[in-house]
C-alpha cells in the first residue's frame, strides 16, 4: 500500500471515529509548533481555528500576525472549516493548512 492509500485509510478512521471533525494537518513554514494534526469540527470557522492553532505555536508575539493558506488561496477568516475541506480536501483525505508568521508593526 503507498503512502497516499494509507493516509486515506487514516484519515477516513478519524472521520468515522470522530463524526463532525476535520482531519487537517498544519504546516508551518518559519513557525516551531508542539503539534501539527488538528480535528476541528466541520461548523467552526477558520478564524476559530486560527485561534486554537496560535496557542499551540512557541514564541509567537502579540504583534505578529498568522497567515493561513489552503492550496495557494487565503480563504476568508469566517469561512466554516467543513466548507474549505470540501473545496480543498488533499487526495490523502486531510485538509493541508499552511502557516506563517506576519510582522504587523514594523
Amino acid at each position: 500500500m503507498d503512502q497516499i492509500q494509507q493516509s486515506l485509510k487514516k484519515s477516513r478512521r478519524l472521520q468515522s471515529r470522530h463524526p463532525g471533525r476535520i482531519p487537517v494537518v498544519v504546516i508551518a513554514g518559519n513557525l516551531t509548533m508542539k503539534m501539527s494534526k488538528f480535528l476541528p469540527h466541520q461548523d467552526s470557522t477558520l478564524g476559530a481555528f486560527m485561534i486554537c492553532v496560535r496557542g499551540y505555536i512557541e514564541k509567537v508575539k502579540s504583534t505578529e500576525a498568522l497567515i493561513m493558506f489552503v492550496c495557494g488561496t487565503m480563504p476568508p477568516l469566517t469561512a466554516m472549516i467543513g466548507t474549505i475541506y470540501r473545496d480543498y480536501a488533499s487526495p490523502d483525505g486531510y485538509l493541508h493548512v499552511q502557516i506563517s508568521r506576519e510582522n504587523t508593526f514594523g
